[in-house]
């Protein structure tokens, strides 16, 4: 299954994915409002060639995914040049398995970097 403009751009933005939280958005703005993002990291997004775009496939019921999420949309927030659409990974199980090894399918989260172009850049 690919991850299309199109689809990419159905997923939530940042806000709209806190906003909708029912569970753990206490922790999860813990975490979100602590971090700051280092000048050395701000610093790599300006100068990259072109924009990155980020698939965020997580849940807010999975500890990992609080800590891990919560610091990557803020640090959307405070760089330039990387635009993240976040997708309930309850939702889009199918596409998010679709970025992971066989054997280690239903793992939550998974964060895909594509370019303009939507080709993958990175996964982690």
């Amino acid at each position: 299954m690919a991850l299309t403009e199109t689809k990419f751009f159905q997923g939530m933005t940042p806000r709209q994915y806190v906003d909708q939280m029912k569970i753990n958005k206490h922790p999860f703005m813990e975490i979100y409002t602590a971090v700051k993002t280092p000048d050395k990291i701000q610093t790599f997004f300006r100068e990259l060639p072109e924009p990155i775009r980020l698939a965020v496939f997580t849940a807010e019921w999975c500890g990992d995914a609080i800590s891990t999420t919560s610091t990557i949309l803020r640090l959307a927030e405070e760089v330039e040049g990387l635009t993240i659409r976040v997708f309930d990974w309850d939702h889009e199980v199918k596409l998010a398995n679709s970025f992971l090894p066989i054997n280690r399918a239903n793992t939550v989260p998974v964060f895909v970097a594509l370019n303009n172009s939507m080709s993958e850049i990175a996964r982690f």
